[in-house]
């Protein structure tokens, strides 16, 4: 398939908006066309021509289809060094403004690019968190962390097992697990939808599992099976990507390369991290298919200590997914120049979008597949 290439600036300096593969483009007009003929009710409410949907206007609500999973990705979290300081003084603060938006979303994660252990082995380089900062991810309102990154073994041996503990033992599950007899990928359900998480060290420099616990590196073949062993076994699969090189205007190629054949496997989602700058979102279709791929091609620092030009910004991903595949998307920055993460900007969708409970977001399929999805939401 032609994969197209999109203009990958650094975000946010334009607004995103939908970004289309070649293949079934004039399906897609002329679904877009049978949309708006369908839908001009709704659209002469706004003055913006953009659809509003009403759930008892869905012939899904109708039939009592679920309402799709509402899925939160944000970037790079690391609460050791100068943010450790925060959370022993105000750890409620840390996460306070982002808090309704982690607990709004059924499943919400990000990166952890701090392990937990004995913070007296921190340095510049080496970026370890207290265990106890693990109670602080919990109540903000995540319920999972991808662990598979290059600093994954910082706190030293049995770095990612004592993570993984510390992460079980507060009730969020462990992304990117590999152990001595294979891999871990959690799955969760809500509402029926059932979600696989993989996440991937592209950098190579996270602890391997030998006779231990370690983290999934990149391996094309393996990844390719551990996909199709996803695929088998959920309904919407996720694909965390830590790596690149940093502080890059645009991302670099080996990522590029990584998130589109991703997409061409058939993952629903792809959230990529480690460059600590934020890039576009885009939307991919390589297959043709119409089940497209929601592709993050780098979320950069949710909450960092970082001051480099570009790091003390980033950006979260929310998309809505129902079991035929990715609904609506949208898009907030995000800062964090105080150690404190800031209340979400989202970002005012272009068409096609629709009104979701009071919220503007992209529509990832055709506007009719995804109007007898999404409607459902307003009316939960």
């Amino acid at each position: 398939a032609d994969m197209r290439r999109h203009d990958r600036a650094a975000w946010p300096s334009r607004p995103l908006g939908l970004k289309w593969h070649r293949g079934g483009m004039v399906m897609r007009l002329v679904c877009l066309g049978l949309a708006a003929a369908l839908l001009a009710t709704a659209c002469d409410r706004d003055p913006r021509a953009v659809q509003h949907l009403d759930a008892v206007e869905s012939p899904v609500a109708a039939t009592g289809a679920a309402a799709p999973v509402r899925l939160l990705f944000a970037g790079d979290v690391m609460l050791g060094r100068r943010i450790a300081g925060v959370l022993e003084t105000d750890a409620e603060s840390v996460f306070e403004e982002v808090r309704h938006a982690l607990r709004s979303a059924d499943l919400a994660v990000a990166n952890l690019e701090a392990p937990f252990g004995d913070t007296s082995l921190q340095d510049e380089l080496r970026l370890i968190a207290s265990p106890g900062a693990g109670q602080v991810l919990a109540s903000a309102g995540f319920d999972a962390m991808a662990v598979a990154n290059n600093h994954a073994g910082d706190a030293g041996p049995g770095s990612v097992d004592g993570t993984v503990q510390v992460l079980n033992d507060v009730g969020l599950h462990a992304i990117g697990v590999s152990r001595r007899d294979g891999p871990v990928v959690p799955v969760v359900e809500h509402d029926g939808v059932r979600v696989a998480m993989l996440a991937f060290d592209l950098t190579g420099q996270g602890p391997q599992a030998g006779d231990g616990v370690g983290v999934m590196h990149w391996d094309l073949a393996k990844a390719a099976q551990m996909v199709r062993d996803a695929q088998a076994a959920a309904d919407v699969v996720t694909v965390g990507l830590h790596g690149g090189v940093e502080y890059l205007p645009v991302p670099d190629p080996s990522l590029v390369r990584a998130v589109e054949q991703l997409a061409v496997w058939g993952v629903d989602v792809v959230w990529a991290h480690g460059a600590h700058v934020p890039y576009e979102v885009a939307v991919l279709d390589p297959n043709g298919d119409g089940r497209v791929t929601i592709a993050a091609y780098g979320l950069g620092n949710f909450l960092f200590d970082q001051r480099i030009a570009g790091t003390e910004e980033g950006q979260i991903l929310e998309v809505l997914a129902a079991a035929d595949g990715p609904v609506a998307y949208r898009v907030g920055a995000v800062g964090h120049g105080d150690l404190r993460v800031t209340r979400p900007r989202w970002i005012v969708p272009a068409a096609p979008a629709a009104s979701l409970g009071g919220d503007w977001w992209s529509l990832s399929q055709n506007p009719v597949i995804a109007a007898r999805s999404a409607v459902v939401l307003d009316g939960a």
